[in-house]
Protein backbone atom coordinates (compact mmCIF):
# COMPACT_ATOMS: atom_id res chain seq x y z
CA UNK A 1 0.00 0.00 0.00
CA UNK A 2 2.04 2.97 -1.40
CA UNK A 3 1.56 6.28 0.69
CA UNK A 4 1.68 9.25 -2.21
CA UNK A 5 1.90 12.05 0.06
CA UNK A 6 4.94 13.13 2.37
CA UNK A 7 4.64 15.37 5.34
CA UNK A 8 7.54 16.54 7.97
CA UNK A 9 6.28 14.22 11.06
CA UNK A 10 4.81 11.19 12.51
CA UNK A 11 1.32 12.52 13.25
CA UNK A 12 -0.85 11.53 16.31
CA UNK A 13 -2.99 12.08 19.47
CA UNK A 14 -0.68 12.42 22.39
CA UNK A 15 0.07 12.10 25.84
CA UNK A 16 3.13 12.64 27.50
CA UNK A 17 3.61 11.74 31.28
CA UNK A 18 6.58 12.61 33.90
CA UNK A 19 7.31 16.07 32.83
CA UNK A 20 9.33 18.07 35.43
CA UNK A 21 8.20 21.24 33.33
CA UNK A 22 4.28 21.89 34.47
CA UNK A 23 2.18 23.04 31.22
CA UNK A 24 1.04 26.70 30.96
CA UNK A 25 -2.84 26.99 31.55
CA UNK A 26 -3.05 28.72 28.12
CA UNK A 27 -2.68 25.06 26.22
CA UNK A 28 -4.76 22.70 28.94
CA UNK A 29 -7.33 22.45 31.20
CA UNK A 30 -6.63 23.14 34.97
CA UNK A 31 -8.22 19.99 36.15
CA UNK A 32 -9.30 16.83 34.19
CA UNK A 33 -13.21 16.75 33.96
CA UNK A 34 -15.00 13.07 34.48
CA UNK A 35 -14.60 11.95 31.92
CA UNK A 36 -10.67 12.35 31.78
CA UNK A 37 -10.57 11.10 35.50
CA UNK A 38 -12.80 7.98 34.55
CA UNK A 39 -9.99 7.41 31.77
CA UNK A 40 -7.10 8.42 34.58
CA UNK A 41 -8.53 5.31 36.88
CA UNK A 42 -7.95 2.39 34.00
CA UNK A 43 -5.33 -0.09 35.00
CA UNK A 44 -3.73 -0.20 31.30
CA UNK A 45 -3.82 4.06 31.20
CA UNK A 46 -1.98 3.80 34.54
CA UNK A 47 0.84 1.07 33.84
CA UNK A 48 1.15 2.98 30.51
CA UNK A 49 2.09 6.37 32.81
CA UNK A 50 4.18 4.93 35.27
CA UNK A 51 6.21 4.02 31.83
CA UNK A 52 6.41 7.58 30.32
CA UNK A 53 8.90 9.75 29.30
CA UNK A 54 9.76 13.22 30.41
CA UNK A 55 9.36 15.89 27.54
CA UNK A 56 9.61 19.95 27.93
CA UNK A 57 6.87 22.02 26.79
CA UNK A 58 7.65 23.78 23.49
CA UNK A 59 8.19 26.57 22.26
CA UNK A 60 6.98 26.15 18.58
CA UNK A 61 3.70 26.66 17.33
CA UNK A 62 1.25 24.20 17.25
CA UNK A 63 3.51 21.69 19.53
CA UNK A 64 2.47 21.07 23.01
CA UNK A 65 5.38 19.46 24.16
CA UNK A 66 8.93 17.95 22.52
CA UNK A 67 11.75 15.69 23.21
CA UNK A 68 14.54 13.34 22.25
CA UNK A 69 13.82 9.82 24.02
CA UNK A 70 16.16 7.22 23.08
CA UNK A 71 16.89 8.72 20.12
CA UNK A 72 14.04 9.33 18.75
CA UNK A 73 12.51 13.32 18.23
CA UNK A 74 8.73 13.63 19.64
CA UNK A 75 6.67 16.60 19.10
CA UNK A 76 3.33 16.35 19.92
CA UNK A 77 0.45 18.75 19.02
CA UNK A 78 -1.55 21.07 21.05
CA UNK A 79 -4.49 20.28 18.34
CA UNK A 80 -4.91 16.68 17.24
CA UNK A 81 -5.96 17.90 13.60
CA UNK A 82 -2.04 18.55 13.42
CA UNK A 83 0.49 15.33 13.43
CA UNK A 84 2.33 13.82 16.06
CA UNK A 85 5.73 13.78 14.72
CA UNK A 86 8.67 11.47 15.44
CA UNK A 87 11.91 11.28 13.48
CA UNK A 88 14.98 8.35 14.14
CA UNK A 89 18.56 9.85 13.73
CA UNK A 90 19.08 9.94 9.98
CA UNK A 91 15.82 8.83 9.02
CA UNK A 92 12.52 10.29 7.49
CA UNK A 93 10.33 11.90 9.65
CA UNK A 94 6.62 10.06 9.85
CA UNK A 95 3.14 11.90 10.99
CA UNK A 96 0.72 10.20 12.39
CA UNK A 97 -2.44 12.04 12.48
CA UNK A 98 -4.63 10.50 15.36
CA UNK A 99 -8.77 9.77 15.20
CA UNK A 100 -11.33 11.72 15.01
CA UNK A 101 -8.46 14.41 14.74
CA UNK A 102 -11.11 16.75 12.51
CA UNK A 103 -13.94 16.98 15.67
CA UNK A 104 -11.42 16.31 18.52
CA UNK A 105 -10.96 18.90 21.37
CA UNK A 106 -7.30 20.54 22.04
CA UNK A 107 -5.13 19.05 24.67
CA UNK A 108 -6.49 18.15 27.64
CA UNK A 109 -4.53 17.89 31.45
CA UNK A 110 -5.12 14.42 32.64
CA UNK A 111 -2.62 14.45 35.67
CA UNK A 112 0.39 16.48 36.21
CA UNK A 113 1.68 16.95 32.93
CA UNK A 114 -0.22 14.76 30.94
CA UNK A 115 -2.66 15.31 27.67
CA UNK A 116 -5.66 13.70 26.12
CA UNK A 117 -7.89 14.11 23.34
CA UNK A 118 -11.57 13.94 23.90
CA UNK A 119 -12.71 13.07 20.45
CA UNK A 120 -16.44 13.53 20.74
CA UNK A 121 -18.27 10.29 19.78
CA UNK A 122 -17.52 8.44 23.28
CA UNK A 123 -13.89 7.89 23.04
CA UNK A 124 -10.70 9.57 24.25
CA UNK A 125 -7.03 9.22 22.83
CA UNK A 126 -4.25 9.36 25.36
CA UNK A 127 -0.57 8.79 23.81
CA UNK A 128 2.28 8.17 26.27
CA UNK A 129 5.60 8.18 24.96
CA UNK A 130 7.62 5.73 26.77
CA UNK A 131 10.89 6.14 28.14
CA UNK A 132 11.84 3.58 26.18
CA UNK A 133 10.73 4.97 22.82
CA UNK A 134 8.03 3.11 22.36
CA UNK A 135 4.87 5.20 21.25
CA UNK A 136 1.73 3.80 23.04
CA UNK A 137 -1.69 5.72 21.66
CA UNK A 138 -4.25 5.16 23.97
CA UNK A 139 -8.00 5.04 22.83
CA UNK A 140 -10.67 4.69 25.70
CA UNK A 141 -13.77 3.99 24.78
CA UNK A 142 -16.30 5.58 27.63
CA UNK A 143 -19.66 3.21 27.30
CA UNK A 144 -21.41 1.33 24.95
CA UNK A 145 -21.93 2.13 22.18
CA UNK A 146 -18.89 4.63 21.78
CA UNK A 147 -17.33 4.51 18.50
CA UNK A 148 -15.27 1.05 18.31
CA UNK A 149 -13.32 1.76 15.00
CA UNK A 150 -10.08 4.45 15.05
CA UNK A 151 -8.46 5.39 11.91
CA UNK A 152 -4.63 6.61 11.79
CA UNK A 153 -3.15 7.98 9.01
CA UNK A 154 0.26 7.67 8.50
CA UNK A 155 2.53 9.42 6.17
CA UNK A 156 6.31 9.61 5.92
CA UNK A 157 8.56 12.37 4.51
CA UNK A 158 9.87 11.73 1.23
CA UNK A 159 7.30 9.14 0.19
CA UNK A 160 6.74 5.54 1.73
CA UNK A 161 4.73 2.25 2.45
CA UNK A 162 2.42 0.17 5.25
CA UNK A 163 2.15 -3.26 5.18
CA UNK A 164 1.02 -5.90 7.31
CA UNK A 165 3.38 -8.33 9.27
CA UNK A 166 2.48 -11.86 10.20
CA UNK A 167 1.48 -11.38 14.11
CA UNK A 168 -0.83 -9.12 12.43
CA UNK A 169 1.06 -5.86 13.55
CA UNK A 170 2.20 -3.69 10.36
CA UNK A 171 5.78 -1.88 9.62
CA UNK A 172 6.10 1.59 7.90
CA UNK A 173 8.92 1.52 5.03
CA UNK A 174 10.62 4.36 3.81
CA UNK A 175 10.80 5.53 0.02
CA UNK A 176 13.78 2.46 -0.17
CA UNK A 177 11.72 -0.38 1.37
CA UNK A 178 13.20 -0.42 4.80
CA UNK A 179 11.32 -0.91 7.70
CA UNK A 180 11.39 2.71 9.83
CA UNK A 181 8.57 1.82 12.57
CA UNK A 182 6.50 -1.74 13.75
CA UNK A 183 3.44 -2.10 15.21
CA UNK A 184 2.87 -4.96 17.15
CA UNK A 185 -0.44 -6.90 17.30
CA UNK A 186 -2.97 -4.72 18.61
CA UNK A 187 -4.91 -5.21 22.38
CA UNK A 188 -8.05 -3.83 23.88
CA UNK A 189 -9.27 -5.17 27.27
CA UNK A 190 -12.07 -3.98 29.26
CA UNK A 191 -12.36 -2.85 32.60
CA UNK A 192 -11.74 -5.49 34.19
CA UNK A 193 -8.88 -6.84 32.13
CA UNK A 194 -10.49 -8.69 30.54
CA UNK A 195 -9.30 -9.19 26.62
CA UNK A 196 -11.50 -7.67 23.87
CA UNK A 197 -11.32 -9.09 19.88
CA UNK A 198 -9.57 -6.61 17.94
CA UNK A 199 -7.53 -5.91 14.70
CA UNK A 200 -5.99 -3.66 12.17
CA UNK A 201 -7.37 -2.75 9.12
CA UNK A 202 -4.56 -1.63 6.30
CA UNK A 203 -5.84 0.43 3.22
CA UNK A 204 -3.48 2.93 1.61
CA UNK A 205 -1.91 4.95 4.30
CA UNK A 206 -4.74 4.38 6.70
CA UNK A 207 -4.21 2.34 9.45
CA UNK A 208 -7.31 1.64 11.38
CA UNK A 209 -7.96 -0.48 15.04
CA UNK A 210 -11.36 -2.42 15.36
CA UNK A 211 -12.33 -3.60 18.25
CA UNK A 212 -15.30 -5.43 18.69
CA UNK A 213 -17.07 -4.66 22.27
CA UNK A 214 -20.15 -6.63 21.04
CA UNK A 215 -19.73 -8.91 24.05
CA UNK A 216 -18.38 -6.69 26.44
CA UNK A 217 -21.16 -6.27 29.03
CA UNK A 218 -22.61 -2.99 30.17
CA UNK A 219 -20.39 -2.63 33.62
CA UNK A 220 -17.36 -3.65 32.21
CA UNK A 221 -16.25 -0.02 30.06
CA UNK A 222 -14.42 1.65 29.33
CA UNK A 223 -12.53 -0.79 27.36
CA UNK A 224 -8.88 0.51 26.44
CA UNK A 225 -7.39 0.19 22.96
CA UNK A 226 -3.61 -0.07 22.11
CA UNK A 227 -1.58 0.69 18.86
CA UNK A 228 1.79 0.49 20.11
CA UNK A 229 4.04 1.79 17.66
CA UNK A 230 8.13 1.65 17.87
CA UNK A 231 10.59 3.45 15.78
CA UNK A 232 12.84 0.82 14.18
CA UNK A 233 16.58 2.54 14.53
CA UNK A 234 19.62 1.19 12.17
CA UNK A 235 23.18 1.23 13.64
CA UNK A 236 26.55 1.58 11.73
CA UNK A 237 29.30 -0.24 13.03
CA UNK A 238 32.87 -0.05 11.54
CA UNK A 239 35.06 -2.72 11.80
CA UNK A 240 38.44 -4.50 11.10
CA UNK A 241 39.64 -0.58 10.51
CA UNK A 242 43.18 -0.30 9.55
CA UNK A 243 44.48 3.18 9.78
CA UNK A 244 47.53 4.42 7.72
CA UNK A 245 48.99 7.86 8.66
CA UNK A 246 51.05 9.69 6.40
CA UNK A 247 50.32 7.77 3.14
CA UNK A 248 50.80 9.22 -0.69
CA UNK A 249 47.54 9.16 -2.57
CA UNK A 250 48.07 8.07 -6.32
CA UNK A 251 44.64 8.91 -6.73
CA UNK A 252 45.31 13.03 -5.95
CA UNK A 253 47.20 14.04 -8.23
CA UNK A 254 47.96 17.72 -7.73
CA UNK A 255 50.62 18.59 -10.23
CA UNK A 256 53.48 17.82 -12.71
CA UNK A 257 56.37 18.50 -15.09
CA UNK A 258 58.12 16.46 -17.64
CA UNK A 259 61.63 17.56 -18.68
CA UNK A 260 62.48 19.14 -22.31
CA UNK A 261 65.95 17.57 -22.80
CA UNK A 262 67.98 14.89 -21.30
CA UNK A 263 70.13 15.11 -17.94
CA UNK A 264 67.71 17.94 -17.30
CA UNK A 265 65.28 18.83 -14.20
CA UNK A 266 62.31 19.88 -14.11
CA UNK A 267 59.98 21.59 -11.32
CA UNK A 268 56.68 21.60 -10.40
CA UNK A 269 55.06 24.59 -8.72
CA UNK A 270 51.80 26.13 -8.18
CA UNK A 271 48.86 25.40 -5.87
CA UNK A 272 46.85 22.82 -4.84
CA UNK A 273 43.38 22.53 -2.47
CA UNK A 274 42.58 19.23 -1.95
CA UNK A 275 39.18 17.85 -0.13
CA UNK A 276 38.84 14.55 1.67
CA UNK A 277 37.07 11.27 0.35
CA UNK A 278 35.08 8.70 1.90
CA UNK A 279 32.98 6.36 0.52
CA UNK A 280 29.25 6.66 0.55
CA UNK A 281 27.42 2.74 0.55
CA UNK A 282 24.69 1.13 2.13
CA UNK A 283 21.89 4.01 1.32
CA UNK A 284 24.33 6.51 3.79
CA UNK A 285 25.59 9.68 2.72
CA UNK A 286 29.68 10.23 2.18
CA UNK A 287 29.03 12.68 5.43
CA UNK A 288 26.99 10.03 7.35
CA UNK A 289 29.65 7.51 7.05
CA UNK A 290 32.77 9.97 7.52
CA UNK A 291 30.63 10.65 10.90
CA UNK A 292 30.86 6.27 11.66
CA UNK A 293 34.67 6.58 11.41
CA UNK A 294 35.91 9.66 12.69
CA UNK A 295 36.34 11.57 9.88
CA UNK A 296 34.62 14.34 8.06
CA UNK A 297 33.99 14.13 4.60
CA UNK A 298 34.21 18.20 3.72
CA UNK A 299 37.82 18.15 5.47
CA UNK A 300 39.92 20.19 2.74
CA UNK A 301 43.37 21.80 2.61
CA UNK A 302 45.13 24.31 0.24
CA UNK A 303 48.84 24.63 0.20
CA UNK A 304 51.88 25.44 -2.32
CA UNK A 305 53.67 23.28 -4.67
CA UNK A 306 57.30 23.00 -4.43
CA UNK A 307 59.14 19.81 -6.15
CA UNK A 308 62.09 19.63 -8.07
CA UNK A 309 62.74 16.24 -10.28
CA UNK A 310 66.61 14.98 -10.11
CA UNK A 311 68.06 15.13 -13.18
CA UNK A 312 66.10 13.25 -16.06
CA UNK A 313 65.90 11.67 -19.00
CA UNK A 314 64.40 13.66 -22.12
CA UNK A 315 60.26 14.04 -21.61
CA UNK A 316 60.28 12.54 -18.21
CA UNK A 317 57.62 12.85 -16.41
CA UNK A 318 57.76 13.97 -12.42
CA UNK A 319 54.24 14.07 -10.24
CA UNK A 320 53.54 15.59 -7.05
CA UNK A 321 50.43 13.43 -4.85
CA UNK A 322 48.98 14.61 -1.61
CA UNK A 323 49.86 12.82 1.17
CA UNK A 324 47.29 11.98 4.09
CA UNK A 325 45.66 9.60 6.68
CA UNK A 326 43.88 6.51 5.64
CA UNK A 327 41.33 4.23 7.00
CA UNK A 328 40.19 1.32 6.09
CA UNK A 329 37.48 -0.56 6.93
CA UNK A 330 34.20 -2.83 7.19
CA UNK A 331 31.02 -1.32 7.89
CA UNK A 332 28.03 -2.99 9.93
CA UNK A 333 24.11 -2.18 9.51
CA UNK A 334 22.63 -3.74 12.32
CA UNK A 335 18.46 -2.81 12.72
CA UNK A 336 17.68 -1.98 16.44
CA UNK A 337 13.93 -2.74 17.69
CA UNK A 338 11.82 -3.23 20.47
CA UNK A 339 8.83 -5.23 21.84
CA UNK A 340 7.94 -6.40 25.31
CA UNK A 341 10.56 -4.06 26.66
CA UNK A 342 13.15 -6.04 25.04
CA UNK A 343 15.77 -4.76 22.43
CA UNK A 344 16.71 -6.57 19.66
CA UNK A 345 19.94 -6.08 17.26
CA UNK A 346 19.66 -7.76 14.12
CA UNK A 347 22.92 -7.78 11.60
CA UNK A 348 21.45 -6.59 8.27
CA UNK A 349 24.58 -6.43 5.76
CA UNK A 350 28.05 -5.68 5.74
CA UNK A 351 29.90 -3.06 3.13
CA UNK A 352 33.46 -4.98 2.86
CA UNK A 353 36.09 -2.88 1.82
CA UNK A 354 35.83 0.42 2.27
CA UNK A 355 38.48 3.81 2.30
CA UNK A 356 38.28 7.34 3.63
CA UNK A 357 41.08 9.22 3.18
CA UNK A 358 41.53 12.75 4.64
CA UNK A 359 44.31 14.73 3.37
CA UNK A 360 47.79 16.46 4.87
CA UNK A 361 50.10 18.99 3.62
CA UNK A 362 52.25 17.18 2.67
CA UNK A 363 53.85 15.90 -0.70
CA UNK A 364 54.80 13.20 -2.23
CA UNK A 365 56.78 13.57 -6.13
CA UNK A 366 57.89 11.13 -7.33
CA UNK A 367 58.98 9.57 -11.58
Amino acid sequence: MKIERSTALIGAAVLVASMTTIMTPAAFADEPDSTEAAVIDQPAVQEALEGAATLVPSDEDGVVVEGVVDDVSVAVPVDSASPLVIQAVDAPAISITLPAADTSAAAQTLTGSTVAYDNADGSTTVPVIGADGVIQVLTVLSEEGATSSFSYVIDVDGGGEVTPLPDGGFAVLDAAGDEIATATAPWAVDANGKPVPTRYDLSANVVTQIVDDSAVPKDAYPVVADPAITVTRYEYIPINVTTKTKQPNLKKLVGGCKTAVANTTCTVSGSYTVGATVNATMGLSASQVGTTIGMSASASITGAITCTSPKMPARSEYKAYIMGTFKYFDLQKWKVTKAGGITARRLMETSRNQVAFTPINMLYCTR
